[in-house]
């Protein structure tokens, strides 16, 4: 698709009042698509991307891509050797049909089919080319219409006994794809491929190794270990094998940059795409040898375990405190304050995990690998003591580096060692029993000084709320998050209380969405022994509490979830006006699609979500959700859930992220018409509207196939048309360019490209679900549920393609286009885009270019 008719595409208005939202990740300035959203899982297809949304990075998408291999063609016929006319090519076209025994059973047994059609189809193609290159596609598409049928209605899945299976089950097994290409046997519903040959329809002799262009080309061929499991080694003509195999040779790179040869090995490849094969790493996590820096794997890859194509080199690295920089060669260098040692990533000042008498230090080079002697723990004696630890045999003593680093120092803390301490203390000094009732937990704003703003702002302050006592006593709260103690206070006496409060900031509260408690203790004077801790407060909930669950209905399709702020909103003195919080749904990106989905609605001026104002805190607050159609026939009442968060807010931080608790959805479903349904455009092309009215496009150009009729045009399928077998006035489909929202999908393979294009070209919503169904199937499921199938091919040269549109509830008399009007009838398909109704299909057809 070229890049003018992408420009030309229609301008999609995000301030529509009706909006379907869905949030892939917190954002500040939300945009909300308009329609239903949704990320489902489908067992039986593998992610074109496998990245998180849809991003692709740029350099993957600049690599040269292969051809699609012949895996559809049979044998040309020469017109000089043959001249076709209608009664060969039905002779013909016949014949291919009943050698097919999936065909036949379809036929026979799935009225929604039309082997007449498929007939009628071939015998035009033949006539049109006068070759059999195209006498298969015909074929195929009716068995991938019968497939979906089989699917969707349950009526084919029951068992007529329990020894005899279901008609779904029986014509499955034996249906596989182009009949095997001649070199395997269907075995229930599967290619079961001769010696030597692969792919899913037997068409790619193994024996040929791959051709590579490098390994994880998104990173600049390295491999962060912390987070790379696998190479992603790129190149043409990968084959889904059980001999899929990578060839790894390793070697040692040491901290001189010198390398050795470590081992060589072989392991099984995981098949991703046509150009994409993944080879697991060893686990190693750390580089345990003490003289080894980095490693570099050199990678060749075959796809029947002996012949394997060129090598190409990966430098797997710890990104955790190393670096690779390229000039000319690539090379490994340490980050700045981070030890190296056996392996593994030590920041400066962390102490050895297994020897707290040891810690990172990088004070000279040599340093860095190796551990330094730790001045936060005693040595006495030549023992290593850690700070607190109390002496063996004698639990009054203990090591305090505050006090000392190479001796013991009286344990004042162990009211146990009162009657020693008495020894050497005051007698005031000593009064461990002091008795405090249990605390409570209060919030309020409090304005402080922010050197970010350079003026006054407000901040949470926490109150460990208790009764003094009648002494002249010392407090401490000892605040916990979470159940953790993370701050003990100063001490205080009962005029400092202010200095007992567990504000917002670094080291005390640093985030919402968490349970404050406090416990306090007292003792007389600053340097004696604390009294009996009190009991600890209830839990304090700082963040926002949501709706656990909510129901929808067909009938009425709308609900909301409420959510109310426990602290109040805390803002700088010169953006009161503006001061909100922002709470963001997400549809989380495992559940399984079923028979419903939900997606959020929001009303009126709304995002996705709700703008929750300063001084509303402490009101509910309503989030609108609405319903979503899918692809399944049976729906039934289901549930999901879906999460709450809060936006990045920069006025405020300790406001952003803030994740609340999931809230469960319960739906229930009750649409038919739409159902088995299915508009196409097969090659050369042969249109079919989603009624089933079915009419000729021999028109070259770039046409609308599908959009529903919203005034913004935010959904929408192009695709190109060219001369596929010239002076034949034969023409095909090369290309397609897919739009939901903010999301464009583009595959061109038409004539004169540089090279073929399978990528995003836009990505703002992340709402678009690419799929690979094997290497030249894909699925693209647009956010009402509905999908494009499509299928890759050659033709005299040419890469072609078939589309399939299969609808959803949401199309139900709202689809404009090549496909039609979904309301069904086909009396009024032909209606351009002003609305008028023509019967000329050359007409129609021209209307929507």
């Amino acid at each position: 698709m070229s890049a003018d008719n992408l420009a030309k595409l229609a301008t999609w208005n995000k301030t529509e009042n009706t909006q379907f939202c869905t949030c892939n990740g917190p954002s500040r300035n939300i945009s909300c698509t308009h329609g239903a959203i949704a990320t489902c899982v489908r067992d039986d297809e593998s992610p074109v991307v496998k990245k998180k949304g849809c991003l692709l990075k740029r350099s993957r998408s600049l690599r040269p891509i292969s051809s699609i291999p012949h895996t559809t063609q049979p044998s040309i016929v020469d017109p000089q050797q043959q001249i076709w006319n209608m009664s060969t090519a039905t002779a013909y076209c016949e014949k291919i049909m009943k050698d097919s025994t999936s065909f036949h059973a379809c036929a026979e047994q799935v009225p929604a089919t039309d082997p007449g059609n498929s007939i009628d189809t071939c015998v035009l193609d033949i006539m049109a080319t006068q070759t059999t290159m195209w006498a298969t596609s015909a074929r195929e598409s009716l068995k991938s219409v019968c497939l979906k049928e089989l699917k969707q209605n349950t009526t084919y899945q029951e068992e007529d006994s329990p020894d005899r299976p279901s008609i779904a089950q029986q014509i499955k097994e034996i249906t596989c794809a182009n009949e095997c290409s001649g070199y395997g046997q269907c075995d229930n519903g599967t290619c079961v491929c001769i010696a030597y040959f692969g792919t899913a329809d037997c068409s790619v002799d193994i024996r040929i190794p791959p051709d590579t262009h490098g390994v994880n080309l998104d990173t600049n061929s390295t491999c962060d270990l912390n987070v790379c499991s696998m190479a992603i080694v790129e190149g043409d003509t990968f084959v889904d094998t059980a001999t899929l195999t990578c060839h790894i040779t390793l070697y040692k790179i040491h901290t001189d940059d010198t390398e050795e040869l470590y081992k060589q090995f072989t392991t099984s490849g995981q098949f991703n795409t046509l150009m994409e094969v993944f080879c697991p790493l060893p686990h190693t996590r750390s580089l345990p040898s003490s003289d080894e820096f980095a490693q570099r794997w050199s990678i060749g890859v075959s796809n029947d375990g002996q012949n394997f194509g060129k090598e190409s080199d990966l430098i797997v690295y710890n990104g955790g405190c190393q670096k690779v920089e390229h000039d000319n060669v690539s090379s490994v260098l340490m980050q700045d304050n981070f030890c190296f040692i056996r392996g593994v990533c030590v920041p400066e000042g962390n102490i050895n995990p297994t020897e707290s008498c040891w810690i990172c230090q990088i004070s000279d080079p040599a340093s860095r690998y190796q551990w330094s002697r730790n001045p936060g723990n005693c040595l006495i004696n030549g023992v290593c003591i850690a700070d607190g630890e109390v002496k063996r045999h004698d639990n009054c003593s203990r090591c305090d580096v505050s006090v000392s680093i190479d001796q013991w120092t009286a344990n004042i803390v162990n009211v146990d060692c009162k009657d020693k301490l008495k020894e050497t203390t005051t007698a005031g000094a000593v009064l461990p029993f002091f008795e405090i009732h249990k605390p409570t937990v209060n919030v309020s704003l409090v304005n402080t000084f922010s050197t970010v703003f350079n003026v006054d702002v407000q901040g949470l302050q926490f109150v460990c709320g208790f009764k003094l006592l009648d002494e002249d006593l010392l407090y401490e709260v000892i605040w916990y998050i979470d159940g953790k103690a993370i701050n003990e206070t100063k001490i205080a006496n009962r005029t400092e209380l202010e200095q007992l409060v567990l504000e917002e900031g670094a080291g005390q509260l640093e985030q919402l969405g968490v349970n404050v408690a406090c416990t306090v203790r007292a003792r007389l004077l600053p340097d004696g022994v604390f009294g009996r801790v009190s009991p600890t407060s209830d839990p304090f909930y700082a963040g926002i509490k949501s709706t656990p669950s909510v129901t929808l209905h067909r009938e009425t399709p709308t609900a909301y979830i409420v959510v109310k702020p426990t602290v109040p909103i805390g803002c700088p003195a010169f953006f009161q006006d503006g001061c909100e919080v922002v709470v963001e749904l997400l549809l989380p990106e495992t559940y399984k699609c079923r028979a419903n989905i939900g997606a959020v609605l929001p009303t009126g001026a709304q995002t996705c979500g709700k703008h929750i104002r300063h001084d509303e805190w402490d009101q509910e607050h309503k989030i609108y959700i609405a319903w979503l159609d899918d692809q399944t026939y049976n729906g039934h009442p289901d549930s999901y859930k879906v999460s709450l968060r809060t936006a990045v807010n920069n006025y405020n931080p300790i406001w952003s992220n803030v994740v609340l608790d999931v809230v469960n959805v319960v739906m229930d479903d009750n649409t038919n018409l739409w159902k088995g349904k299915e508009c196409h455009a097969i090659c050369d092309p042969h249109m079919k509207t989603f009624d089933g009215r079915n009419y000729e496009n021999q028109n070259p150009g770039t046409f609308i196939l599908y959009e529903n009729d919203d005034p913004n045009k935010k959904v929408q399928v192009q695709m190109k048309v060219t001369p596929c077998n010239p002076p034949a006035h034969v023409f095909c489909v090369c290309a397609i360019a897919v739009r939901a929202g903010g999301d464009v999908f583009v595959i061109d393979r038409c004539p004169g490209i540089y090279r073929p294009i399978f990528e995003f070209r836009t990505c703002e919503d992340h709402i678009l679900d690419v799929r690979k169904i094997n290497e030249h199937f894909y699925k693209i499921y647009l956010p009402s549920g509905t999908y494009l199938s499509t299928k890759l091919m050659h033709y005299t040269g040419k890469d072609v393609m078939d589309l399939h549109m299969y609808p959803s509830a949401a199309d139900t008399f709202h689809t404009r286009g090549l496909c039609g009007t979904l309301n069904g009838q086909t009396d009024d398909d032909f209606a351009e885009p002003d609305g008028q109704i023509t019967g000329d299909n050359n007409i129609f057809s021209r209307s929507w270019r």
